[in-house]
């Protein structure tokens, strides 16, 4: 079967009526790579009448790499690697650069160990979700259960926010993000484990109804990560390893994140202000490990590819997985948000399914601390290209994977990508910088807090989800007799990003206060603006007046919207 088959259904948006819906757009103060609608007129819609899609005798593999080199060193990136599948043969796999900091009075022999290669290995994030969808895939295909099975069938513990969602929600549902359920990716630093907030999701708050359109998350990728290990009586890393890694001969690939501690050959982290990632900081997001917790190298993902092109048959001709299974893997089912480079973005289960420059694509971008990945597949002709960076929140591997496959699709009408993206990426941060302003315009201290001392705002503040919120006056203050209104919010994390992380508090306007993000969660969890004079997000504090009036009174609850895209979480007096 010509590899164009695997994606018709694709390319026809097969819609079923209860599977596919309109996306709503919704503000968010994150900056996901060029998630800007505005930039898709710069594309040629008509582009696909050029395309000629070059063989590799008409590339000149050293110009590409050549071209990789100039956009790491050019974005700052400290290591990164790519492969590229023409056809069903690899034809590039190369590293560059560092996987780690190299002293200026390194050795060559120490230079060579921290050069990477193709062989080096690197967090690819959300890439592991076609992973985790194909192993869902082979639990059908084995006849442990059906695509529209329940969640709540085979997960029992599952809570949503919305009693339709568990009601009804099913593999189909979770695998493409239209439960309703946003990111929340706050949880992803405060638990250990999947294990530990599955029965407690049906306290957080929700962006959408139920299959009302796409909405992104990770949380749900990690409960079918507990499902699957359940259904199989296996492990996810045993089920990584014995029917997908084995077979394709995946030998350097590892799961979850932290089973590469210790391993010389793993890229370290980098966040996107260059500081280096340390210890178990490295890790943090195997709480949501089948979401994106895969350890790979660009030759072992040149091989994933050549599966994908290959629709789930393997070089010797077994096929893995049926044709008929991988097609539903790569089927649209819900509407998802435009990027500047996509025409017709739609999600399927694990991939982003659209066009680029008039061509049918399947496609993924990866992020995790210190670690940026972007997949780009072209089944109907044959090109598949892998780019993995140990930097955080860059824009190379997304640069790198379209003009990778300009150059063999579009030899005559490449699009400067490195140049446009630039240019956005200045936009947005002269946007970023108003934003900022806004922020700070909005601080009146005139508009002076009900309660007289900093101590009335003190307290223990609980959340089902999110847990306890201790807020108290900041140390630096005398809090009998300051008048300054400066507090501190304490609330507990794992281990993987230091424990209890401690906000600060400045007063903004009447009862609501600025929270500022320390260091690490603003490296972990990056919001674009990078801003340390602006507050990440404002604590509101709900007052009642005590009798006889003045500035008395007591706080019954704080609201702060850490999940942007809804209402925001409210904890309140323990």
């Amino acid at each position: 079967t010509a590899p164009a088959a695997v994606f018709a259904a694709a390319a026809a948006t097969r819609h079923d009526p209860d599977t596919c819906s309109r996306h709503r757009h919704r503000l968010r103060w994150r900056n996901p790579p060029l998630n800007q609608s505005v930039t898709a007129p710069l594309l040629p819609l008509q582009a696909a009448a050029l395309v000629s899609s070059a063989t590799t005798s008409n590339v000149s593999l050293e110009d590409l790499a050549a071209t990789i080199e100039s956009v790491r060193t050019d974005w700052g990136v400290n290591g990164l690697a790519a492969a590229i599948v023409k056809d069903g043969q690899v034809v590039f796999s190369r590293g560059f650069g560092a996987k780690y900091n190299v002293s200026a009075n390194a050795t060559a022999a120490e230079a060579a160990d921290a050069a990477v290669t193709n062989r080096t290995l690197f967090q690819i994030g959300s890439l592991t979700k076609a992973f985790t969808s194909f192993l869902v895939g082979l639990a059908v295909q084995d006849g442990l259960v059906k695509w529209k099975d329940r969640l709540a069938d085979v997960w029992p513990d599952l809570k949503l926010p919305d009693p339709e969602a568990v009601d009804r929600a099913t593999f189909l549902d979770a695998l493409s993000h239209r439960t309703g359920l946003p990111r929340h990716d706050l949880l992803i630093g405060i638990y250990n484990d999947s294990q530990s907030f599955v029965t407690k999701l049906g306290d957080v708050t929700q962006s959408l109804e139920f299959r009302e359109g796409f909405q992104y998350t990770n949380l749900l990728y990690a409960i079918i990560g507990d499902i699957l290990p359940a259904l199989s009586n296996s492990s996810m890393s045993r089920l990584l390893r014995d029917r997908i890694f084995t077979p394709l001969g995946m030998s350097d690939s590892l799961f979850p994140l932290s089973a590469s501690a210790g391993n010389r050959n793993a890229a370290r982290g980098f966040a996107f202000n260059g500081n280096e990632l340390l210890g178990d900081t490295n890790f943090a997001i195997d709480t949501t490990a089948a979401a994106g917790s895969i350890v790979s190298s660009a030759s072992d993902m040149g091989r994933w590819l050549s599966l994908i092109l290959a629709q789930g048959v393997l070089p010797n001709g077994t096929s893995l997985i049926s044709s008929d299974l991988f097609q539903t893997l790569v089927a649209p089912r819900v509407v998802a948000s435009a990027s500047a480079d996509s025409q017709l973005p739609t999600y399927a289960l694990g991939w982003f399914v659209d066009q680029y420059r008039g061509l049918n694509r399947v496609r993924h971008d990866g992020g995790s601390p210190g670690f940026t990945s972007q997949i780009v597949v072209f089944p109907q002709h044959g090109l598949a290209v892998v780019v993995l960076a140990n930097r955080g929140v860059t824009y190379a591997p997304f640069i790198l994977a379209n003009t990778l496959a300009d150059a063999f699709l579009f030899p005559q009408a490449p699009v400067d990508w490195n140049g446009l993206v630039r240019n956005l990426k200045q936009q947005q941060d002269a946007a970023n910088q108003d934003l900022v302003q806004q922020l700070l315009n909005l601080r009146d201290p005139s508009k002076p807090t009900t309660l007289a001392s900093p101590s009335d705002y003190a307290g223990s503040f609980s959340h089902p989800t999110y847990g306890t919120l201790e807020i108290a006056p900041a140390p630096s203050l005398n809090a009998s007799e300051s008048t300054s209104m400066e507090l501190t919010a304490t609330l507990a994390f794992s281990s993987r990003v230091g424990g209890a992380q401690t906000f600060r508090l400045s007063h903004w306007y009447n009862d609501t206060f600025g929270l500022f993000f320390t260091e690490i969660l603003n490296e972990l969890l990056p919001d674009g603006i990078g801003s340390a004079v602006a507050p990440r997000f404002f604590a509101s504090f709900a007052v009642g007046r005590t009798e006889g009036g003045g500035r008395s009174g007591r706080v019954s609850s704080v609201s702060v919207p850490f999940e942007p895209t809804t209402d925001a979480i409210v904890f309140r007096r323990v």
